[in-house]
């Protein structure tokens, strides 16, 4: 089962929980117990065919702004 990172539309409180794919709809807010709390979509990093692994960064621009995709 993955990981999903949420944030609380009602209090803020931010959160991971390890659920699956079709539970993660029904995912409750553990602090002040409000429903549907939206999912947090963050950065991951990817593997170059050169089998490299590289970070997306706001700082560097993104791996399609290194070439890393070319």
């Amino acid at each position: 089962m993955p990981f999903y990172s949420f944030v609380c539309t009602k209090c803020g409180h931010e959160f991971e929980k390890r659920v699956t794919v079709a539970e993660r709809n029904s995912v409750g807010c553990p602090q002040c117990g409000a429903e549907k709390p939206k999912q947090i979509y963050s950065g991951v990093g990817v593997v170059t065919k050169s089998g490299s692994a590289v970070s997306e960064s706001p700082a560097c621009g993104g791996c399609a702004n290194r070439g890393a995709f070319g």
